[in-house]
């Protein structure tokens, strides 16, 4: 079996927030009950067929009616051979690398709301093939993250 054309480099999380709302006083929610957003950046290098794409996770909201707060960043160094065709590429970098590295945030996630109250969440697969969850063109990360 060959190596795809399309690769990454190591995933760094560069973001963690976790707060627990003092304020709250119910039950666990289900973690269905919570919301959960995602948000996709992409900042390509055309010239070096690269692009650096972050993964902006958030669980729940900080007010009272949510009993914690997570937000999660994680970013990697995609890279492809010139010849895959343009459009292949935009739908790697909009589907597969958010995926790819919401597979490795899970278990971060997964972790750190299992110490605090209640249940640990455990992010279900998610589908990035929609429009509206097309990724966010911005500049270069700093040195690569």
């Amino acid at each position: 079996m060959a190596q795809s054309k399309f690769q990454f480099q190591n995933p760094v999380l560069t973001k963690l927030d976790y707060a627990i709302n003092e304020d709250y006083n119910s039950e666990s929610p289900d973690p269905k009950d919570l919301p959960l957003s995602m948000q996709v950046q992409v900042s390509r290098q055309e010239e070096e067929s690269a692009a650096y794409v972050r993964l902006i996770v958030s669980v729940a909201e900080q007010n009272p009616a949510y009993p914690f707060f997570l937000s999660a960043s994680m970013v990697a160094r995609f890279q492809w051979n010139e010849d895959l065709p343009p459009k292949l590429v935009d739908t790697l970098l909009r589907q597969n690398a958010p995926s790819l590295l919401l597979s490795y945030l899970r278990p971060y996630i997964a972790q750190i709301t299992g110490a605090g109250p209640g249940n640990p969440i455990h992010i279900p697969f998610m589908d990035f093939t929609h429009k509206d969850t097309a990724p966010e063109q911005v500049a270069a990360p700093e040195q690569g993250v």
